[in-house]
Parts: C-alpha cells; sequence; structure tokens
C-alpha cells in the first residue's frame, strides 16, 4: 500500500519500484501551445529525481504511505527551452500601412502580436514535474497590439501631378 508519488509500489522489489517510479517521472510533459502539443521529457531540460532514496524510504514505510518524490529542477535549462519556445511561437504585431495601389489609396489590416509568458510556462512545467503528474499543460501568451491600426488613419489625399487633379 506504499505509493510513492502516485506509483504503487506495495509488493514490489526494489529494483521493479525502481523500473516503475523512473518510467513513471520519464513522461513527457505535453504542452499545448495554439496550432500544436509539444512533448517534454524532463530529460532534455536536465531535471533528476532521487528515485533510489524514495525506494530506500519506502521499504521501512508503514503500509498506506504516500511518499514524494525529490526532485531537482534545472531553472537555467528550463529557461532555455522555454525561451527557444517562445522564439519559436512568439509574433510581433504588425501594423497597418497605407499604400497606393493603382492610384488609389489602400490601407491594409493590422494583426495583433502575442508573446509567451515564460515564468508561467517555468512554474506550470515545474508543478508537473514535483508532483509526477502529466496534465495538459496549456501554455499562456499576452497579446500584442499594434500601434497603428486602420482606424488610426483619417481621410487621405492623393495627388495626381500628372493630371494636375487633388482626389479626397
Amino acid at each position: 500500500g506504499v505509493t510513492i508519488a502516485g506509483v504503487d509500489v506495495g509488493g514490489l522489489t526494489s529494483s521493479d519500484a525502481y523500473t516503475a517510479v523512473s518510467e513513471s517521472f520519464a513522461r513527457p510533459v505535453v504542452l499545448l501551445v495554439p496550432h500544436s502539443r509539444l512533448a517534454l521529457a524532463p530529460a532534455r531540460i536536465g531535471v533528476m529525481a532521487y528515485v533510489r532514496d524514495a525506494v530506500s524510504r519506502a521499504l521501512t514505510a508503514p503500509a498506506g504511505t504516500e511518499l514524494k518524490l525529490r526532485v531537482i529542477l534545472n531553472r537555467r535549462g528550463a529557461q532555455r527551452y522555454i525561451a527557444g519556445v517562445a522564439k519559436r511561437f512568439d509574433h510581433a504585431a504588425v501594423d497597418s500601412q497605407l499604400v497606393l495601389r493603382n492610384l488609389r489609396p489602400l490601407v491594409t489590416r493590422e494583426q495583433a502580436g502575442r508573446s509567451l509568458r515564460q515564468l508561467n510556462a517555468t512554474n506550470a512545467i515545474f508543478t508537473a514535474l514535483v508532483t509526477n503528474t502529466r496534465p495538459d499543460v496549456k501554455l499562456q501568451f499576452t497579446a500584442r497590439k499594434p500601434a497603428v491600426t486602420r482606424a488610426s488613419y483619417g481621410p487621405v489625399i492623393v495627388i495626381r501631378r500628372g493630371s494636375n487633379r487633388l482626389y479626397l
């Protein structure tokens, strides 16, 4: 009846318990970003769990005990990984522009941007690893608004010098 980080190790030998807990911890964390799913293995960011220590504590623990798995987090590795995800999925806002097409003014559409909330992402990943649960982690983004929108433009004047005409 003893569990280590949610893995039932009661009745298992120490080597079988070590294997079961190690395999459970090595499961990837699924990160959800718009239109993509990323599987992050704990070893990818340098996270280590003290499985042998937990198994040895389980051998002497009374029945029905829930033991926690001690985990060493590599913040630098996680930040490097999250920065790579941000570089891949962040988009800068695009301002609206005024251009001439066939001597007629055209205002292009603005596009909103987004940036990954990196601290929230790092905390969510660490929580999933420390608790040894693997829920899908939906990464949060901050919306970036463009500085110039279609509504920013007022009336447009086009001067055709060849015909000496001015159009509003």
